[in-house]
């Protein structure tokens, strides 16, 4: 009987463990940069808060199992610009996943609650309006140029490993795209 408890026990640990074995593991980096109007600056924004993080922000559940030990599969620590992926599932995650965890907007007309908006400075004589919009834009290291490139994906961006996605909120597309705050 001490025999069957500990072929039990044995085959429960490693069916537990091979549950846990990691699919997918990847990580990349992502920039937000904003305009910021009264420097004629940009400025760079982190991930603000724990995101897929156990005691952190969960905006979903929706791929939780697919996780390790309590995180999300995709995740994120604050004050970071890297991104994570963990996953005990062999999954395409995107770039919608992550802010749906986050519980966050993205897209060209929003992104993190700043909106498209036209917006008019007015100087000591003349007043010039600006059409603020986002761009997104990927560092793919997959590729022969690595070059910097707008992309229209969005939500549905294959995350993909050692890549730097730039998400700018400003006057041009792709603007300070691959740089840090200036």
């Amino acid at each position: 009987m001490a025999l069957v408890a500990i072929a039990v026990v044995g085959i429960a640990f490693l069916d537990s463990y091979n549950s846990a074995r990691i699919s997918e593991n990847l990580s990349l980096r992502m920039l937000v940069n904003l305009w910021n109007q009264n420097s004629t600056a940009y400025s760079q924004i982190g991930i603000l808060k724990d995101v897929g993080v156990p005691g952190g922000v969960f905006g979903t559940t929706r791929y939780l199992s697919d996780g390790l030990n309590g995180y999300y599969p995709v995740w994120a620590r604050h004050y970071s610009t890297t991104i994570w992926v963990d996953s005990k599932v062999q999954r395409n995650y995107t770039l919608g996943d992550f802010f749906e965890v986050w519980g966050a907007p993205l897209g060209p007309l929003d992104t993190l609650g700043y909106r498209e908006n036209v917006t008019t400075f007015r100087g000591n004589i003349t007043s010039t309006t600006y059409l603020f919009f986002w761009s997104m834009c990927l560092v793919d290291p997959h590729t022969s140029s690595s070059s910097i490139h707008a992309v229209d994906e969005w939500g549905s961006h294959v995350l993909r490993n050692n890549e730097t996605i730039t998400l700018t909120y400003a006057t041009e597309a792709c603007a300070l795209a691959g740089g840090g705050a200036g």
